[in-house]
């Protein structure tokens, strides 16, 4: 590594993949995961980028970031969102019950919304989990 920017650069990395690792054992907590968009093609996207930086850059800092770049995309495709029965899961951050405050249900389009810090949030689960979904949030309004 030759300069003082390659040392943020790997730094940031592994911030990342801490975080990333966080949000991982979170993920463990959902009981029922949600329809979250495609894993796959996030995650593949990371192990592009980890191919052509492999060319890019010269020395230890090309392997740092490949394999730091391989490990985020493969932890990313492991982050979950859900439902858990200590709340909300949100790509790996869990929202308790109480922050949730007020849950709907919205059977015709197979999704629970709640209000999130900044915006209103919705999760999409397929028709077959929705009872199962509405099970746990019943048993969740026991708790508040």
């Amino acid at each position: 590594m030759s300069n003082f920017g390659d040392y943020i650069f790997c730094a940031m990395d592994l911030i990342i993949i801490l975080l990333l690792i966080q949000w991982v054992k979170v993920s463990k907590l959902v009981k029922i995961e949600a329809k979250a968009g495609n894993k796959f093609v996030f995650s593949a996207m990371f192990y592009l980028v980890a191919a052509l930086s492999f060319f890019q850059y010269e020395g230890v800092l090309r392997y740092i970031q490949t394999i730091s770049l391989i490990i985020i995309g493969t932890l990313f495709y492991f982050v979950k969102s859900g439902i858990s029965e200590k709340g909300i899961i949100m790509t790996g951050v869990l929202s308790d019950w109480k922050k949730c405050g007020k849950i709907k249900m919205n059977y015709t389009d197979g999704c629970v919304s709640f209000q999130g810090k900044t915006r209103p949030v919705k999760l999409y689960f397929e028709k077959d989990q929705l009872n199962a979904v509405r099970d746990i949030l019943n048993h969740s309004n026991k708790k508040k």
